[in-house]
Order: C-alpha cells, then structure tokens, then sequence
C-alpha cells in the first residue's frame, strides 16, 4: 500500500548471517537465458546477495573477484532479509550465460516502480565494466539508463557469452530481490501496458465511487460520507505515486517530491479512516475509548508530517514505523468494536466488520507471501491493492446501504410529518370555530351592567381566549407550512402604504407599554416592489410583536432597505428587550429563547420557525442577534 510496506507492514525478522556460504555452486547465482525460454523468469532462487550497511564496498573490488567462486560474504537470495526499521543498502549478484549459437536480446525488469535507488553494473568474466546505469523512485528521468517509470535494464548477450551482473539497491531491496525477472522486450512492454490499462480501470471505478459519495454527502450531510470521501482520495493518490504515473505524466525530473505526497496521503489515509469510523459507527457514544484514541492517533499523524519533511525520508523511518504499526493496531481495535456491535444487531457495525474483515484477508495473505510461506505470482503490493479495492468497494456498497435506510426513514418522516400537520390543521380549524363563539360572547358580555368581579372574570376569559386564539392560528398556519400547502402570489405592491396598518397598531401598542417605536424606510425606496404581501406582512407583524412582547423599556426600531441593484429587500426590526440566549434554537419548532421566557411570556415557540420557513420559501434568509447595547435584532432578506 505504501512505501514502507515491505518494512512496516510486513516486517521480517532478521536472520543470522550463515556461514558455509562458500560452498554455493554455480547453479546457486548462474542463468542460463536459452533454458529460461521466453516467458518471465523470477530470478530470486539465482541471486546471492550481501547487505552493505556502511556502502564501503565498490564495484572496482567486486568486479576484480569474479573469477573466482562466491566468499563468505554472499548470501542466496531465497535467504534475503531486512531490518523493520531501515532501508539496508544491498548488493545483489548474479551471472547470465548465453549458450545458444545467436546473439540475445533480453530485459531485466522489476515489476515495482518504487524501489529508491538502483545502480546497475554488467561485468565481463575477466573483471571489466561492460555497462552501467542508475533506476530507480528518486532518480531523475535524465539520470536513468533509460526514462522508463520502471526499473528496466535491457541487454544483449552474444553467443556463448557469460556476464556478471550486480546491483547496488537502496530502499526495498527485499521487494526488488523478489520482484526482479528475467524478460523479452516485448514482454516488458506488454505488461507495462496491461498493468497501465488496470491502473486506470482501478482509477476510473474510484473516481465513479468518490463521485456518488460526493452525491450522497450532499443529500445526507452525514459526516461519514465525507470522510469515505476523504479515504478514497488520499488511496487514488497513493496508487497513483505507486503506479509511476506521478513520475510519467507530471514530474519526471524532481521524483523526490512525490516521497512527501505519497506520505502525506498515506497519513491523511489512516486519519480520515479513524474518523470514517468515528461517524459510521459512531464510537462517540457506543466506544468513547476508541472515539478518543482515533481523534489522538489522527492529531499526532498531522502533526508528524511537518517532522517528516524536516528530517528527511530515510531519518524519519525510525519514527514512521511504530507510528504505522500504532495506526494498524487501532485500525484493528476499531474492526473488534464493530464486530461486537454487529453481534448486537447494528448494521452499521456488520457491514463495517464484513468489509474489515476480508480487507484483512488480503493482509495476511500478503503477508504470507512476503516471508515466504506461501508463492504467489502476484505482487505483495498488488495483493494489497486488491484487498484495498475490495474495502473500498464494500465499504460503498454498505453506504448505498445506509443511505437507503436514510431515505426510507426520511420517507416515514416525511409522512408521519403530513399526517400530524393534516391532523393539527383539522384539529385547529375545528377548535378556532367554538373558540370564535366564546370571545364573541365574552366580548357582548362586556358590554353589559357588570359588577367589579364579574368585569374581572370577563378580562381574564377575554385575555386567555384571545391567546389561545393566536397559538391555534400559529399552529394552523405551521401546518400549512409542514405540509407545503403554501403557495406564493407576487404582485407589485406599494410597501409603506400597504403596511401603515401594521404600523399605526404597533404604535398603539408601543405607546400603552410606553415604548418608543421608529419605522425608517431608506432613500431612495422605490414606490412599488414585487413580493407576495400577504406573507410578507405576517413575517414583518410577527416580528414586531415579539418585539413589543419581550421589551419591557426602552425602544423598538424598524428599518427598510432596498437594493436595487441586487435586487433585495432587507427588514430589521430591533428592540431593547430580553434578548436571545442561543440563536441557533431560536429558529426551531416550539423553541423559545428559555425555559424562564416561556414561563414569564407564554407562547407556542412556533412564529419565527413559521417566519423562518415563509422566507426560505421566498429565497431569501433570516437572522438573530444580540445588540452590544441590550436587546436583540431580527432581520431578513429576501429577492423582489
């Protein structure tokens, strides 16, 4: 999956040197090209090789001691192993022979493209340096022995010719040992150009995934979306570093750039794979623990790649070990969790345990494969990026799963919503009717001789009639909102005339709780504006008594402004009341700023969700906020 695959995720143990090396004989690290024929032939069982850790030697020496039979210093290659924590510079050495009657055209070709750096040298069989050239992820394309993305060393053996070839390798030796194969020109071009063909096959089935992700994300606003979003990109640009094409198509001449990208998506990997759990399987609230550790793991990964482009690739390492070994492990903490909340019957938790569970498969078998106990034609890293592709998919499919359940919920919501506002409409004009009676009685009965009690009595079913009257027209009217039952009419309208009356009554209002009330209308303010004036007013008077309701001293200031230019209308109305404890619940459904508001005021708590639905629904937004000098100010805006 990543450059350090080799000495992070699949560590080897170091085994001790063996000593009776010198009795290898020729078969042990001799080729003969004719018996290989013309299909790819792994050359691992051929190699010896021996890790050079202080690079002290050169190839001047080793190109003189040819002629003689290998000393104790080679290894064979089926033997190979490295440090977990480093990057050992290997010598890698061979003969090829060429036994038949013609000239040979042949390619050594490795089939991973991110080995670091290889010197390559051919020798003759009396010491002298026939060739040599470098390869390799940090080499320059002008540098190489030719500009291909992979390592690729071409050769032409004359008849009956012997050669020594050796590598000096730094960085993945382990994966150039087992990957480097014995191959025709042709055959190297065609597998370049299946595995380009794969590549993009691969790219494209992710690119059409991050794209429905996107879709879903935008329908659902569920974080989890965004972080699968998130993992599938940083993979695309893993794979894309990994598959040469960063050094092909966009920087063949500084490939050491594409070390710091490659690690930075891998970091960015792993962070929004923690929080992708966080929020699909939402740990916050069934596994606090591991929600934590994912969220520090994740800060301390960020942090780290600041220190990683400081200390350089190979210095770093040290570091980028444990750290990776730290994140798999969490990585597996979270699969345990959502295996034990699929046994409790969450979804969520199944799909995430079944995805999980066969991307951890494809691990374990990788695994295998690198030390050795099982031979697979496939790639370490090829076999990763399998088990990476089928997560991914899965974890899509379990998506589309979740969404599904999304919009099935959204569904009983969006009936059961109509029902109760079918019902609260019914009920309410139901309940208006008697209602109207009992005021209309009430209101006769004033009229009448009444003594001083009875006159009480009278104010006090008056006064509590007439607020279950505005609470039954509040709910009436937010069930016709619920239920989408309101339809606008825009007509040209002249807005300082046509509202005088809400106006002149708030004024009335304001002068019986001896408030001061100011209507501003800013110059120049057209004579007639296209708006629907039947919801514009009920926004407007509704605003205005709540101005009056929750201001006990002081002012109330209504402003008006319209642009033009943009072609909007802009209403404030300001008080100096109680204010706002938290705007952002202001706006909900039977919300009220307090508990001790709701007390001293009454109310439904429904107005300014109705207020906030009607503007949306004429395009247009609306806002609360606290004045610096006490009180509050509502305002909206809306297209005309």
């Amino acid at each position: 999956m990543c450059r350090l695959s080799s000495a992070v995720l699949f560590p080897v143990c170091i085994l001790s040197l063996l000593f009776g090396s010198a009795s290898l004989q020729a078969q042990h690290y001799q080729t003969d090209i004719t018996a290989t024929g013309s299909k790819p032939f792994l050359l691992k069982s051929h190699l010896l090789y021996f890790q050079d850790d202080d690079k002290a030697l050169r190839i001047e020496d080793l190109a003189q001691s040819v002629t003689s039979a290998p000393d104790q210093m080679w290894i064979k290659g089926d033997d190979y192993t490295t440090s977990p924590v480093r990057f050992t510079p290997t010598w890698i050495y061979f003969q090829l022979q060429n036994s038949s009657e013609q000239d040979q055209d042949i390619t050594l070709f490795c089939r991973d493209g991110m080995v670091n750096h290889i010197d390559f040298y051919l020798v003759s069989d009396n010491g002298t340096l026939l060739d040599q050239g470098k390869a390799g992820a940090l080499i320059p394309a002008e540098q190489r022995i030719n500009e291909h993305a992979y390592p690729v060393f071409p050769i032409t053996l004359q008849a009956g010719e012997t050669v020594n070839v050796f590598f000096f390798v730094e960085g993945r030796a382990n994966i150039f040992i087992s990957q480097l194969s014995l191959s025709t020109p042709e055959d190297v071009e065609i597998r370049v150009q299946r595995h380009g063909f794969a590549m993009w096959y691969f790219f494209g089935c992710m690119t059409i995934f991050a794209i429905i992700t996107l879709g879903l994300f935008y329908s659902t606003r569920h974080k989890s979306y965004l972080m699968f979003l998130g993992f599938i990109t940083a993979t695309l640009i893993i794979y894309f570093i990994r598959s040469n094409f960063y050094f092909t198509l966009l920087e063949p001449k500084n490939p050491v750039i594409q070390l710091y990208i490659e690690m930075l998506a891998i970091i960015l990997m792993f962070t929004f794979a923690f929080y992708f759990a966080n929020h699909f399987l939402g740990l916050k609230v069934r596994a606090p623990l591991i929600y934590k550790t994912n969220n520090l793991v994740s800060l301390i990964l960020l942090i780290y790649f600041p220190a990683f482009c400081i200390i350089g690739y190979y210095n770093a390492v040290f570091m980028t070990v444990p750290l990776t070994l730290i994140s798999m492990l969490l990585l597996l903490c979270n699969w345990i969790a959502s295996v034990r909340f699929a046994v409790t019957g969450h979804k969520n938790g199944l799909y995430y345990a079944w995805s999980w569970s066969i991307c951890i498969f494809f691990m374990l078998f990788a695994v295998l494969c690198e030390v050795g106990i099982i031979h697979s034609a496939i790639t370490t890293n090829k076999i990763v990026q399998i088990g990476i592709g089928v997560l991914i998919l899965l974890l899509f499919i379990s998506l589309l799963l979740d969404f599904k359940r999304f919009v099935e919920n959204e569904h009983s919501l969006r009936v059961s919503n109509t029902a109760k506002s079918a019902f609260l409409a019914r009920v309410s004009h139901e309940m208006r009717t008697p209602l109207n009676g009992i005021l209309g009685m009430a209101q006769l009965l004033k009229d009448t001789r009444l003594d001083e009690e009875q006159e009480k009595y009278n104010h006090f079913i008056l006064h509590s009639g007439e607020l279950l009257l505005d609470n039954i027209n509040n709910i009436l009217d937010y069930s016709k909102v619920e239920a989408d039952k309101i339809v606008l009419d825009k007509n040209l309208v002249d807005i300082q005339s046509s509202c005088r009356e809400i106006f002149e009554l708030a004024k009335t209002q304001a002068e019986k709780k001896q408030l001061a009330l100011s209507v501003n209308f800013a110059k120049p303010f057209p004579e007639e504006i296209e708006i629907d004036l039947f919801y514009f007013k009920q926004v407007l008077n509704n605003l205005i008594s709540n101005a009056l309701k929750f201001t006990e001293k002081g002012r109330i200031d209504i402003s008006l402004d319209c642009d033009l230019k943009q072609q909007r209308l802009s209403v404030a109305v300001s008080d100096t009341g109680v204010g706002i404890s938290n705007s952002e619940v202001i706006f909900e459904a039977f919300s009220q700023g307090d508990n001790s508001t709701t007390r001293k005021y009454g109310g439904t708590g429904l107005g300014l969700a109705i207020c906030q639905r009607i503007i949306e629904l004429m395009g247009g937004t609306i806002e609360a906020h606290n004045n610096s000098t006490g009180g509050a100010t509502f305002s909206f805006s809306i297209p005309i």
